[in-house]
């Protein structure tokens, strides 16, 4: 099986509760074995952008959503990220609040991204901010639980795709 089946397999077909415990294992994780912040890590550098770039390749090619920008947000995600993981300079100074902000843009860059991705290929038609407001904020400030409700229709959309 190629890796892209493999990738769209993952992200497509597994169940929201498998995901949730994926993700709470790794929080448990992270709070009493590791120092680095590995759900983070994960969220930001990994599965967001792996799903945009996978949802991009079923969207129409009439609809522009500004995929340029979601590439380039999603390295300066991983690179703020590994700045602030490796380099962390003392708090407050210049270069922690600059990338700090750089991190918090471009990530919700990525999530407004994918949030309207979803959206779109849900309703066949271009989303509008309103249409995928709430879907930024479940992933966004709930994301473990808001994963319990994204991922069904993650599973809904790639039935759709594997007809």
């Amino acid at each position: 099986m190629p890796l892209e089946n493999r990738i769209d397999k993952i992200l497509f077909h597994s169940k929201h509760w498998q995901l949730f415990l994926i993700f709470l294992a790794a929080c448990a994780l992270q709070t009493f074995v590791m120092k680095v912040p590995v759900v983070t890590l994960f969220i930001v550098v990994i599965y967001l952008p792996v799903l945009g770039f996978r949802l991009r390749k079923y969207l129409p090619a009439s609809y522009s959503l500004a995929y340029n920008i979601f590439l380039i947000a999603s390295v300066v995600d991983a690179v703020s990220f590994v700045y602030i993981l490796g380099f962390m300079p003392p708090t407050g100074t210049f270069w922690v609040n600059l990338t700090a902000a750089a991190l918090f843009i471009s990530y919700v860059t990525v999530l407004s991204f994918v949030a309207r991705a979803i959206k779109s290929l849900e309703t066949h038609d271009r989303a509008t901010v309103n249409d995928y407001f709430v879907d930024i904020i479940l992933l966004m400030v709930f994301f473990p639980i808001g994963m319990w409700f994204l991922q069904p229709r993650l599973n809904l959309l790639g039935d759709q795709f594997y007809r």
